[in-house]
């Protein structure tokens, strides 16, 4: 087996969801900026707020959470959407003249992962499935949770795209039905499926422009498990990283899964297997005891009728 194909693992980026601005800002943006300060529908956003987002603005609330958060620090030296999703999918780029060999994609692609990625940017550079909106992204999450298995990555725009013209409206608008959405997705999940969710770089509308910010990285899954501590992470391409380790196809130290966390999820999915097994013999025997049943059922009718119509001897006197 190349890969471990007894997880789905959901990636959702949520372009322009920044969560407060790095130790290097100054050298972008003229002003300290947390995009979701400008937000208020942020304390509606229920679904987000149980997998940590206020915890992430470093904002105290009593919500309990039932997964992990971290607040992510981009380490690529160039701030705009292409390196924001570069980062993420596994490159840190400091040189844009160095070609782009490998990254979550090509690495899934190697080994045969089963992936879709699907935008609602129109200018992506990924290749993918490019969409007219957020919730259109959201119809092919809600079929890939019907009908396959592997990796669902999904970039949403409208929240950025409302940022960068000032619309403050807009940005509640899709904010709220990400999180309306993601809510329903929740209900879905399996018990070993992963989702993760994060932002890609910030948003400041009152000066309409991308700044430097940390992004949220909020993993979920109710077979790991959750965790009361807010930690910074250096480098957004520790998610693609987990994603690899996850799929076991790259094990490696930059991962958020400890070793001890992939034994777990490695031992259940074992459970799963032999279940899977253990149901198929069930049913193998099941089905050649109905065809023993039928077989001595068919001879025993089929002896009778022979009785029945035997011709009748004539006793000699």
């Amino acid at each position: 087996m190349l890969y471990n194909h007894n997880m789905r693992i959901f990636l959702l980026i949520i372009d322009g969801l920044g969560v407060g601005s790095q130790p290097d800002y100054s050298k972008y943006d003229s002003e300290y900026n947390c995009t979701l300060d400008n937000i208020s529908v942020i304390d509606e956003s229920s679904t987000l707020n149980k997998l940590g987002l206020l915890k992430c603005c470093l904002k105290e609330n009593n919500l309990v959470t039932k997964n992990r958060y971290y607040r992510g620090r981009m380490l690529t030296i160039f701030n705009d959407f292409e390196y924001g999703l570069t980062e993420i999918l596994g490159n840190c780029v400091f040189d844009k003249s160095l070609p782009i060999k490998e990254n979550l994609i090509t690495m899934l692609k190697k080994y045969n992962v089963n992936y879709q990625f699907v935008t609602s940017r129109s200018e992506c550079g990924v290749e993918g499935n490019i969409v007219d909106c957020d919730y259109s992204v959201f119809y092919y999450i809600k079929n890939f949770l019907d009908n396959n298995d592997g990796v669902f990555i999904g970039e949403f725009n409208d929240f950025a795209k409302a940022g960068l013209i000032g619309d403050t409206q807009k940005m509640n608008e899709s904010l709220s039905l990400f999180d309306k959405n993601l809510g329903e997705i929740v209900k879905e999940l399996k018990y070993n499926d992963i989702l993760v969710v994060s932002g890609n770089f910030g948003i400041n509308p009152s000066k309409i422009g991308i700044t430097r910010e940390y992004i949220p990285i909020l993993l979920y899954s109710r077979l790991l498990g959750g965790s009361k501590v807010l930690e910074t992470i250096q480098g957004n391409n520790c998610i693609a990283m987990t994603i690899v380790d996850l799929l076991n196809i790259y094990p490696n130290i930059n991962s958020l899964i400890s070793e001890k966390e992939k034994q777990k999820i490695e031992s259940y999915i074992n459970i799963l297997k032999n279940d899977l097994i253990a149901s198929g013999f069930e049913k193998v025997l099941e089905i050649k005891g109905k065809d023993k049943s039928k077989q001595g059922s068919n001879k025993k009718v089929a002896r009778e009728n022979k009785i029945k119509t035997k011709k009748a001897v004539p006793i000699k006197k």
